[in-house]
């Protein structure tokens, strides 16, 4: 019986101590679920720490998360341990590099003192690309992997658009870029001397030039008022040709010039429609001069040093004609055909332009000589008609 009994005392005991903790366990559930519906998951405001690292199931790190020199810094790493991402920062602001399973970098992204760059590298770690942002705008290079020097340039300048090509040793050797007159094209020689270029003229009309090895212009092909002009140039800057159309005909002309500049030869379309030619002293003075005389024939001029013209002889319908001047230019001989263009005929004058002597054929065909005094009221005839 008293073995029943502490086994009955224990049962209840044990029966008590279920009923108490199950008790307990609905109270903390309660609260529990109470507290989940009134105050929600608990978040904590800051985590802080030195780094931070993410490992795959081999344990390798792929993440990190750290202060840099600058400031923050991420890396990511693939599965064979290879660091192929990083994100920091540089002296200017934020800094991006990509590299490859073999440790090249080959894509980069930062911030510089005069705005952004980006750059691309190949697979040997060689540049091929860069972008930037420069004082200007924006600019783009194309870069040849021997030198490691840009083969292409395209951005802006202060006027505009700009665009260059390189040779393998970084020579521009071609440009193209707006002025303040418009666009303007460049190519030079491996030298760096522009030897060919193409833009607007100070008028705004197209201009053409070429030039010699050292850069010294030696041709230039434009326009003008009256029509197309080309410019040969000699020693320095002074034109030894032009050729071009004429002002005064709006026919051709050209035009030679001696190495102090002055004009030694032209010819031209002169003002009726017909040909011109005229050659100078050293001093740019027309000394020999041939012109066509519009429904007549042609017409050949001598003048001396000083411009003043002292022979012409001509063409006319009724046959040829001379003239003979004095040092002022005024006519003192004469010599052609008659009016009529049948018979020749001689006239001599003295310096004040009165005729004093005339040579001529009478209406029968005979010779005829008439001279005068100076002032021409008394004449003498000599003929040989009777």
């Amino acid at each position: 019986m008293a073995s029943l009994e502490r086994q009955v005392r224990a049962c209840r005991q044990e029966a008590r101590r279920y009923r108490t903790l199950s008790a307990f366990v609905v109270v903390a559930l309660i609260a529990a679920c109470t507290m989940a519906a009134t105050v929600g998951p608990l978040v904590p405001d800051v985590i802080q720490a030195r780094r931070f690292e993410v490992i795959d199931g081999e344990g390798q790190v792929v993440f990190a998360a750290t202060a840099g020199a600058k400031g923050g810094q991420v890396d990511l790493w693939n599965s064979a341990g290879d660091d192929v991402l990083r994100l920091w920062v540089n002296d200017s602001g934020g800094d991006l590099a990509l590299w490859n399973d073999a440790g090249k970098n080959v894509f980069g992204a930062f911030a510089t003192p005069q705005g952004g760059e980006t750059a691309l590298w190949n697979a040997q770690g060689q540049r091929v690309m860069r972008s930037l942002a420069d004082t200007h705008g924006g600019k783009i290079e194309l870069i040849n992997t021997l030198r490691q020097k840009p083969a292409f340039t395209a951005g802006t300048s202060e006027h505009g658009g700009l665009i260059t090509v390189s040779s393998t040793a970084g020579q521009v050797v071609f440009s193209s870029n707006a002025t303040n007159e418009g666009g303007q094209l460049i190519v030079n020689n491996a030298d760096g001397s522009a030897v060919w270029t193409v833009s607007p003229d100070e008028r705004g009309a197209g201009l053409v030039s070429v030039a010699d090895a050292l850069g010294q212009r030696r041709f230039t092909a434009g326009v003008n008022p009256q029509g197309g002009v080309a410019r040969f140039y000699g020693p320095g800057d002074t034109p030894a040709v032009i050729a071009g159309a004429s002002a005064t005909s709006g026919g051709g002309r050209v035009d030679v010039f001696n190495s102090q500049g002055f004009r030694v030869f032209s010819t031209a379309a002169d003002p009726d429609g017909g040909g011109q030619l005229n050659l100078a002293n050293e001093a740019g003075m027309v000394l020999f001069s041939v012109d066509t005389v519009k429904d007549d024939g042609a017409l050949l001029a001598l003048m001396n040093s000083a411009g003043t013209r002292l022979f012409l002889v001509g063409s006319r319908r009724m046959g040829g004609l001379m003239n003979l001047m004095n040092g002022q230019g005024n006519v003192v001989f004469i010599a052609g055909t008659d009016e009529q263009g049948m018979n020749g005929a001689l006239s001599v004058k003295n310096g004040t332009g009165r005729e004093v002597v005339h040579v001529g054929v009478t209406d029968a065909d005979d010779g005829a000589v008439t001279v005068w005094d100076a002032v021409g009221r008394t004449k003498r005839t000599l003929s040989t008609h009777r």
